[in-house]
């Protein structure tokens, strides 16, 4: 009887000491919660070198309900409006600034493009 005990209460340990290492390192690991890493801040003064391109971020803001650069949204719809100054570095004239500007959040479709209004 006491044999029986006994292996029972080693079974309990070491089952409650493996669950405890268990919960420890997916702590440590990051599996309780998602670790948000700051957004990178863009000051209006900032550039940024893509190569071909010199960006200058001016300024960026959301916008509902309205046509912002004459552009047509569908109801209920909202706009992120971002106002940056390209430069071209080279002296070839292309239309591959649709490739510089890309959302890294997982809520936008990567099938979309940005609509870009030059002004």
């Amino acid at each position: 009887m006491f044999e029986d005990a006994r292996s029972r209460l080693k079974a309990w340990l070491v089952a409650g000491i493996g669950t405890v290492a268990a919960i420890g390192v997916a702590g440590v690991m990051g599996a309780f919660g998602a670790r948000q890493e700051p957004l990178p801040v863009l000051v209006p003064v900032s550039r940024i070198e893509t190569g071909q391109w010199l960006l200058r971020p001016l300024r960026a803001y959301s916008t509902e309900g309205e046509n912002p650069y004459g552009v047509p949204l569908k109801p209920g719809a909202k706009a992120l409006v971002l106002e940056l100054e390209m430069t071209n570095h080279t002296a070839k004239s292309t239309k591959d600034y649709f490739d510089l500007l890309q959302a890294a959040q997982a809520t936008v479709d990567p099938t979309t493009r940005p609509f870009i209004v030059l002004t």
